[in-house]
């Protein structure tokens, strides 16, 4: 399960240093894994459905199966941390 993770955060730094902007703050690899132990951010796994029953990062919640319900699991803050991640580089 580790051996999935990791490249999963990898992948997903990259992305977040791809689509660089003014809306998206950079977080460090080290960052983000405290914040993930800490519990302080709402992870979207975006691999689908059979991908997430497989292996995902422990806690994160699965895209394609919560659909409207989706905004009743981020946070009523807006400046916190929600990280959504996907394996599929389209």
């Amino acid at each position: 399960m580790k051996r999935k993770i990791i490249p999963l955060l990898v992948l997903l730094l990259t992305g977040l240093a791809l689509a660089k902007s003014s809306e998206y703050l950079d977080i460090t690899y080290p960052d983000l894994l405290t914040a993930v132990k800490a519990h302080q951010v709402v992870l979207i796994d975006c691999n689908g459905t059979d991908s997430y029953r497989d292996g995902h990062i422990p806690g994160a919640i699965d895209f394609d199966t919560q659909g409207d319900n989706l905004a009743s699991h981020l946070p009523k803050d807006k400046s916190a941390l929600v990280v959504a991640y996907c394996l599929n580089p389209g």
